[in-house]
């Protein structure tokens, strides 16, 4: 028992959550993005949706503290969130830029629920354990331009419980399946095939060979319900966790590319990267060093200079000035850790 828990004590590699932080920044920026066009609709106090219903309708938690009356304050609000998810996706000040992000998160849909959407709580949900770690010790603006500042372990609570979360979200959409009669039999995919505004296919096509979809999705729907229940016995086994973790993407990813789904299979693939290992990581950094190898070959072979490339140069050789600096005030004399006594 105390073997199988020291396996959580151990540090985990911070490249793991600079990962879900690049994905999930880009995902949250996204998401602020989408919802622009929506804005003076559901927030300001002028809408359909008075201040008075409002307040007696839905939860005041998280509210900002901003009078949604004015076009120039909204817009300048979201604004503030695009940008810190964006800074935070880059890793820039990504403690300060993952709180704003998260606030955003929390509080847009606290002001009027009908901003969110289904999946949006995944975001809210992985967001808030990258807090609590170094995100951005690897992989990011800052340790590019500071290298002192890189961190190579960091606790491995947030991951666990960004796992919890994964399989908690399988075991309970495959729990909720099994007590419907639909699903088993397969009519709810039928349905959802058969609705332009959700499928990809024609619905002429499934109506015309339908001898061939209604079994299909009745295979397909029970094989799906059982596999998202057992999908926590299955991670269980170290041998088969590589196996099962892609076999669940790619029927995320089928399932996308048959309907149009919500962001909660998109944001559900995302959150395979925890599960990733060690070795994975590397080999995936491994492979962008040398994709940017090739880039900056066609860079310099189309004689363009690349400003990140000289930007960078001048920010090391003004750490290598300081450091050669202060060296040189600590081996003087007069410096009272040099152990050298000064002249008289």
């Amino acid at each position: 028992m105390s073997a199988g828990l020291a396996k959580y004590e151990r540090p985990v590699d911070v490249r793991q959550y600079a990962a879900l932080r690049a994905i999930f920044g880009f995902l949250s920026c996204w998401y602020f993005i989408e919802r622009m066009p929506f804005v003076w609709l559901y927030l300001s106090s002028g809408g359909w949706l008075s201040d008075a219903v409002f307040s007696e309708s839905f939860t005041t938690l998280f509210r900002l503290p901003v009078v949604f009356q004015y076009w120039p304050t909204l817009v300048g609000l979201f604004m503030v969130f695009i940008l810190a998810s964006l800074f935070w996706m880059l890793g820039i000040w990504t403690r300060w830029t993952g709180i704003v992000t998260w606030v955003g998160l929390v509080a847009i849909e606290n002001q009027n629920p009908l901003m969110g959407f289904p999946g949006s709580e995944i975001l809210r949900l992985v967001v808030l354990p990258l807090l609590f770690v170094p995100t951005g010790g690897m992989w990011s603006l800052d340790t590019w331009f500071h290298p002192y500042m890189q961190k190579k372990t960091a606790s491995p609570i947030p991951l666990f419980l960004i796992r919890v979360q994964v399989i908690a979200l399988f075991v309970l959409s495959g729990y909720s399946k099994l007590q419907s009669q639909y699903w088993l039999e397969g009519d709810a995919l039928i349905y959802l095939l058969l609705n332009p505004t959700v499928s990809r296919i024609p619905p002429v096509w499934v109506a015309e060979f339908s001898w061939f979809f209604i079994p299909l999705s009745a295979v397909v729907s029970r094989f799906w319900m059982f596999f998202e229940v057992l999908f926590p016995i299955l991670l269980i086994f170290p041998i088969i966790r590589r196996p099962v973790a892609n076999f669940a993407s790619i029927l995320i990813l089928c399932s996308l590319l048959m309907m149009r789904l919500s962001w909660q299979p998109l944001s559900l693939m995302s959150l395979f990267v925890a599960f990733f290992t060690l070795p994975e990581i590397r080999q995936i950094e491994v492979r962008a060093a040398e994709l940017a190898r090739i880039e900056g070959w066609r860079w310099r072979r189309l004689a363009i200079p690349n400003p990140l490339f000289h930007v960078r140069e001048i920010a090391m050789r003004y750490e290598n000035y300081s450091a050669a600096l202060q060296r040189n005030l600590r081996e003087s004399p007069a410096h009272p850790e040099s152990g050298k006594v000064p002249p008289t």
